[in-house]
């Protein structure tokens, strides 16, 4: 197989499992991603992100799940071809299409997978205007919200918190400043706001609360050669 530009190759990808707490659930991951994309993205902490987000879902088979943010991922597929039902949702202006042209992509950018899998509903749009017509039983979102003003991921919480079912789980991975818990404040390269504005992780805990959910497990992942963030892992309960 010819692998894109963007695959994390061999080297980083022997690195990775060599560090990883599972890694079989990490080559299962490289295989979907390559066979779909044909790369696994060489962003570094995605190989610890996704194998995470799995972990904590173990049993998906007819769950509704939401990837917010999704990009271009081997999750949505990874869960759909085991049978959950996804709903990815991603306001991106730069849209992935058609497939053939995959090896050629990165990560970003809005990814219609109903082509791939017709367990999954794909979504160009904002997610603060969109009505769902489910219940979730669980949501995760990598990477996406410290790349949003604070005010828009207040409201994205509080939506998160009226889609998300009683007692359903809420799944973050977040950015962070290296050796710190301030929270990343770039987007494609542009400041986001004031770091004062903008938050830490002590921050984000208070909003989720204060929007019904309670803290289960926080880890961190640092210290990632050739790579210019910290990140945390947030998993939560809907109250």
């Amino acid at each position: 197989m010819k692998l894109g530009e963007n695959d994390i190759g061999e080297n980083n990808l022997t690195w990775a499992l060599g560090k990883s707490s599972n890694p079989e659930l990490l080559s299962e991951l490289v295989k979907t991603s390559r066979t779909y994309f044909s790369w696994f993205t060489k962003h570094l902490p995605r190989a610890f992100e996704y194998p995470w987000i799995a972990k904590q879902i173990p049993y998906v088979k007819d769950k509704q799940i939401m990837d917010i943010g999704s990009g271009v991922s081997p999750m949505p597929l990874f869960f759909a071809n085991k049978g959950a039902k996804i709903t990815t949702i991603d306001n991106s202006n730069t849209i992935r299409s058609p497939i053939d042209n995959a090896i050629t992509w990165n990560e970003w950018g809005f990814f219609d997978y109903s082509i791939l899998n017709k367990n999954i509903k794909s979504m160009n749009s904002d997610i603060q205007e969109v009505s769902f017509e489910t219940y979730f039983d669980c949501i995760y979102s990598i990477s996406v919200i410290e790349h949003m003003l604070s005010s828009t991921r207040r409201q994205l919480f509080h939506k998160i918190s009226n889609v998300l079912k009683g007692n359903g789980d809420l799944l973050l991975t977040i950015d962070l400043i290296p050796k710190t818990e301030i929270l990343w404040n770039y987007s494609e390269g542009l400041l986001v706001e004031q770091p004062n504005q903008h938050g830490n992780l002590s921050d984000i805990k208070d909003e989720l609360v204060g929007y019904g959910f309670h803290l289960e497990n926080c880890e961190f992942l640092r210290d990632l050669p050739d790579t210019r963030v910290d990140c945390v892992f947030l998993s939560l309960k809907k109250s």
